[in-house]
């Protein structure tokens, strides 16, 4: 496929949107790219019950900028680190000054990547037809009818027979673009078992606020989903704290030499109290 031209012989910034796409997740930058979102642009994440909002703001590179000013790739993770917890779909939290969602641009780009693909090739005419069943699948999600169907079924919309690696992340990837995830995992169950498409969790603050949730005990872990994953807290450029250091009274962490000297007090002790113990027994034995 050759890059369309607009009129006037400027190239349209989605003209080779599909070779782009197809395959990976959305990101932010690709609706700079697109001309859906510009830089600037405000973002306001609104907590349905408490109606607490967090601001952003879209940055020229396509990061969303949180009032801090750290930067995140990705909305989901951003939406995380606004509020301290999650996880969030940061697609369906994140709204346009109107009210519209980024989700909502997301499914404008892939509706406009189908239409600019249509070519009458075969390989384009699947494609095509897989972003209908995916775009019919959020829907009846959307409206509390998920499609329910075997894992066979499944692979067989990307043309596939088996879950190799590079067809299960092209899979993982487009549900992920659509809002979609399996339930039980897909690529965790048996292929003739079924799989439910389920569409964007909702803003859990209710269930946040007045219970905490169980920690799963052996052998009753929840069933694995694949598609939308659950955000991070932190960006890929940022590095996770690898351990909080022990800290002193005073809130330092103190000198190796000290830190020596407290384990060594404490092995003291230890002996100490095994000696006695062991003195002890003797002398009731003597006395028997």
């Amino acid at each position: 496929m050759t890059d369309s031209k607009a009129g006037n012989g400027a190239e349209e910034p989605l003209g080779r949107a599909s070779y782009l796409i197809e395959g990976r997740r959305v990101l932010v930058s690709d609706l700079v790219d697109a001309g859906l979102l510009t830089a600037g642009t405000q973002l306001t994440f609104r907590r349905k019950q408490s109606g607490e909002a967090h601001l952003a703001k879209v940055t020229g590179d396509g990061r969303i900028e949180l009032s801090d000013g750290r930067q995140f790739k990705s909305p989901s993770t951003a939406a995380a680190a606004a509020t301290g917890r999650g996880p969030f779909d940061g697609w369906t939290a994140w709204a346009l000054a109107d009210g519209t969602l980024l989700d909502v641009l997301r499914q404008s780009l892939l509706d406009t990547v189908a239409e600019q693909s249509a070519s009458g090739s075969s390989a384009v005419d699947v494609s095509g037809a897989r972003h209908a069943r995916l775009k019919d699948a959020r829907r009846q999600a959307d409206a509390g009818s998920p499609i329910t169907l075997t894992v066979r079924d499944l692979l067989g919309w990307w043309g596939a027979s088996r879950r190799g690696y590079l067809i299960s992340e092209q899979i993982a990837s487009e549900l992920t673009n659509h809002g979609l995830s399996t339930v039980p995992d897909f690529a965790a169950v048996g292929i003739d078992d079924r799989v439910t498409l389920t569409g964007p969790s909702a803003d859990s603050e209710d269930a946040e606020s007045e219970t905490a949730e169980p920690e799963a005990t052996a052998g009753q872990a929840g069933p694995r989903t694949t598609g939308a994953p659950a955000p991070a807290t932190t960006s890929g450029d940022e590095k996770e704290d690898k351990g909080e250091p022990v800290q002193g009274a005073d809130g330092r962490q103190p000198a190796l030499g000290a830190q020596r000297s407290g384990i060594g007090d404490l092995l003291g002790e230890l002996r100490g109290s095994v000696h006695q113990d062991a003195a002890q027994r003797v002398l009731t034995a003597a006395g028997a």
